[in-house]
C-alpha cells in the first residue's frame, strides 16, 4: 500500500508538470445590451471582443482571458443586478459597457468597490463621475457640434424631435443652445417616453411649424419617426446621430429613412486609414459575413487595452495606471490616446442614407 501511495503521489506530480500552466485567469466583465432597444450596439460589441478575446488567447502563454458577458437588456435596472453578480461572484478587477443611462447607474458602484470601469457611452463629462471610469468612444458634443455647423449653413428653421432619454435630452439641449447663440431660433421642441411607437400626435406638432430640418434623437425608434412623419407629410430634411445606421431604423422607415444625414465616428472599413483596421474588417467579415461597425471596434481596441493592463496585475489601481499611460494606440477604430479625465477625443464625420446604403455625405 506504501509503494502503491508513493507511486499514486509521482504521478500526480508528473500530471501537474505536463499540464497546461496558467498563471492566472485575467478577468474581464463586459455589461452589453444583448436585448432591448439598444441590442444592436450589444450585438455589434459582443461581436468585436470576441475577435479580442481569440486574439489575446492566442498571444498569451502562460495566462488565459476570460470574458465574462452580462445582458443589461438596455436600461439601468437590470444593468446594476448584471454588474452586483460580476462583482460577488465572478469577482472582475473590470467591467465594460455602454449606454449613458446604464453607465450613470454603475459610475457609483465602480467608484466604492474601486473597479475600473469602461464605457462607449457618447454623453459629455461622463467620466468625471470616478476616477476609475473611462471611455473610449466619440464625445455626444462633437456629433451635435457637426449637426449645428450643418444646420447653420443650410437651415433656417430647425425642429427637434428627441426621446426622453438623459443623452437625447442633453443632446438637444446642446442645439438648442448652440443655434440661439447664433440667432436661430428652433420652431417646434417635441419628446417622446422612449418606448413610445406613435408619435404621431408630436409629428402633427412639428409639421404644423413648417420646418426645414428636424434633429431625431432616439435608438431604434427613430425609425418610427421617419415613417409617421412622411406619412404624416411632413417635408423636411432629417438630420441625427448614429442611430440612423442601426439596422431597425432602415428596416422600419424604409425608403422614408433615404437622404437622412447623421454624425459618426470617423471610421470606414472599405478603405481602411490603417493597417490595424484593416486586419480587423477582413477577419470581421470572414466571421460573421459583414462589414464592422465603429462600436464594435471600439470595444475590440478597448478590450484589447484592458487585457494589456489586467495581464500585468489584477489590482484595480495599477490597471487603471497603465490604462492612463495608453497613448497613440494604433487600433482598428483608430488611434486612441486617454486623456489626464480618462476620455479621448475622436473624429467626427457626415453621413447620409441612401437606397438603404450607408455612405458618406456629399454637400
Amino acid at each position: 500500500m506504501t509503494v502503491l501511495c508513493a507511486l499514486l503521489r509521482m504521478i500526480a506530480a508528473t500530471c501537474l508538470l505536463m499540464a497546461p500552466a496558467y498563471a492566472q485567469d485575467v478577468r474581464v466583465g463586459a455589461i452589453l445590451p444583448m436585448t432591448g432597444d439598444a441590442s444592436s450596439y450589444g450585438d455589434w460589441m459582443q461581436k468585436g471582443m470576441s475577435i479580442a478575446v481569440d486574439e489575446i488567447n492566442s498571444k498569451w502563454k502562460d495566462r488565459k482571458l476570460v470574458l465574462i458577458i452580462e445582458d443589461s437588456k438596455s436600461n439601468p435596472k437590470d444593468a446594476v443586478t448584471a454588474m452586483n453578480k460580476l462583482l460577488t461572484v465572478d469577482k472582475v478587477p473590470t467591467v465594460m459597457t455602454t449606454l449613458t443611462g446604464v453607465t450613470n447607474a454603475l459610475a457609483p458602484i465602480a467608484d466604492r468597490n474601486k473597479i475600473v470601469l469602461t464605457t462607449s457611452a457618447t454623453l459629455p463629462g461622463i467620466t468625471e463621475q470616478s476616477p476609475y471610469l473611462f471611455r473610449n468612444a466619440t464625445n455626444l458634443s462633437s456629433e451635435i457640434n457637426r449637426l449645428v455647423a450643418l444646420t447653420k449653413q443650410k437651415y433656417k428653421r430647425p425642429a427637434v424631435l428627441w426621446a426622453n432619454l438623459e443623452w437625447a435630452k442633453w443632446g438637444k439641449t446642446a442645439y438648442v443652445d448652440a443655434l440661439a447663440k447664433a440667432g436661430i431660433q428652433v420652431v417646434s421642441d417635441q419628446s417622446f417616453p422612449a418606448d413610445s411607437t406613435d408619435l404621431r400626435a408630436q409629428l402633427t406638432r412639428i409639421r404644423a411649424a413648417q420646418p426645414d430640418v428636424v434633429l431625431v434623437l432616439a435608438y431604434k425608434t427613430t425609425g418610427v419617426a421617419l415613417k409617421q412623419a412622411r406619412e404624416l407629410g411632413l417635408d423636411a430634411q432629417f438630420i441625427g446621430t448614429l442611430d440612423f445606421e442601426l439596422p431597425e431604423v432602415v428596416g422600419i422607415a424604409k425608403e422614408a429613412a433615404d437622404g437622412a444625414i447623421y454624425t459618426k465616428a470617423s471610421f470606414d472599413p472599405d478603405q481602411p486609414a490603417s493597417a490595424a483596421m484593416r486586419a480587423y474588417a477582413t477577419e470581421y467579415r470572414k466571421r460573421f459575413g459583414a462589414a464592422p461597425e465603429v462600436y464594435s471596434a471600439t470595444m475590440y481596441d478597448m478590450l484589447h487595452m484592458l487585457a494589456d493592463a489586467a495581464g500585468a496585475s489584477s489590482e484595480p489601481d495599477k490597471i487603471r495606471d497603465a490604462l492612463l499611460k495608453v497613448k497613440d494606440f494604433p487600433g482598428a477604430s483608430g488611434v486612441t490616446t486617454f486623456l489626464p479625465n480618462r476620455d479621448v477625443e475622436k473624429p467626427v464625420e457626415l453621413k447620409t442614407i441612401k437606397d438603404g446604403k450607408y455612405v458618406p455625405y456629399q454637400p
